[in-house]
């Protein structure tokens, strides 16, 4: 069992790890209260410290609350890419971009069924005429991502 001392310091460095991962913190500190409380049982000022166990118990929730209110107002991650359409030679090149909105990791993976391109967005067109797609995908979220169409003439 945690001394008060102690569950006090780990109460401190859970609510600063709040600030980064809010559903794990809130998960540790539900347990953390149950400790506090089943060794706070019998003991000296055991009222006193069940009162705030269950203030502690009543802010988590409205904390969960508001997390999870947060995460469903968060805005979708959407991708786009520019040029959306580009007519290239046989064996020619075009510099694609790509623009990752609302993710915390802004980059992408690319992707091409006939030709090729870079990590960079660097396509290089097939060396016969016909047609092409482009693709960014989200590494964040790979179920979105941008095309475009790539005409080979």
């Amino acid at each position: 069992m945690a001394t008060g001392t102690q569950a006090l310091a780990d109460l401190q460095a859970l609510m600063t790890e709040l600030a980064t991962d809010g559903a794990e913190a809130v998960k540790v500190l539900k347990d953390l209260l149950a400790s506090i409380s089943a060794a706070a049982a019998g003991g000296p000022g055991a009222a006193q410290i069940e009162e705030l166990v269950q203030k502690g118990k009543t802010a988590l929730t409205a904390l969960e609350a508001g997390l999870t209110a947060a995460q469903a107002a968060a805005p979708a991650i959407s991708v786009s890419i520019t040029p959306t359409s580009a007519t290239l030679a046989p064996g020619a090149s075009e510099q694609f971009e790509a623009t990752v909105l609302n993710a915390g990791d802004t980059t992408v993976t690319w992707r091409a069924q006939n030709g090729s391109i870079s990590a960079g967005g660097l396509y290089t067109a097939p060396t016969t005429v016909g047609s092409d797609q482009v693709a960014a995908v989200s590494n964040e979220d790979p179920s979105k991502n941008a095309v475009a169409s790539v005409t080979i003439q």
